[in-house]
C-alpha cells in the first residue's frame, strides 16, 4: 500500500508541474522527513487542495468483494 501511495503522489506531482501557480497544489518540503511522514505530508496536501479525502474505515475484504460485485 505504501508503494501505491508513493506512486499516486509521484503522478500527482508530475501532473501539477505544468499548472499555473494559482491552480497548483502547494506541496510541502519533505526533506529530512522519514518516508512515512513524507507520504503523510503529501497526502495532507492532496486533501487540503480538494483532490483527495480521508477515509476513516476500510471495509473488510469479504465486504469489499461484495461491493465489487454490485451487492
Amino acid at each position: 500500500m505504501t508503494k501505491d501511495l508513493r506512486d499516486l503522489i509521484a503522478r500527482a506531482r508530475r501532473a501539477q508541474e505544468p499548472c499555473p501557480p494559482s491552480d497548483a497544489i502547494t506541496w510541502p518540503d519533505n526533506s529530512g522527513l522519514d518516508p512515512e511522514a513524507a507520504i503523510l505530508a503529501d497526502a495532507q496536501a492532496l486533501v487540503a487542495a480538494g483532490f483527495a479525502e480521508w477515509i476513516d474505515e476500510v471495509p473488510p475484504p469479504e465486504r469489499s468483494a461484495e461491493v465489487g460485485r454490485g451487492r
